[in-house]
């Protein structure tokens, strides 16, 4: 599974955003965007809800990289 840095790396550039721009729709700066998708700095829950709105992506989504239909069924293949 990727990290969550990539994820918002991957999710970021689906959304045609800079570093910059997203910094600026989510209220911080370019450098902590760029720590958080380098892995060197960890985002609160609050950024991470705003960098998916920002994405225009579920949070859950954003975080686990996998749509929720796809994590059901996975979890009732694994339990059956």
């Amino acid at each position: 599974m990727a990290t969550i840095g990539k994820q918002i790396a991957m999710y970021r550039a689906r959304a045609e955003l800079t570093q910059s721009g997203l910094a600026r729709a989510v209220g911080t700066s370019q450098s902590a965007i760029s720590q958080i998708e380098a892995g060197t700095r960890n985002p609160s829950y609050s950024m991470l809800y705003r960098i998916a709105k920002a994405c225009n992506v579920a949070i859950d989504v954003l975080v686990t990289g996998t749509k929720p239909a796809a994590r059901a069924a996975t979890t009732t293949e694994g339990e059956q």
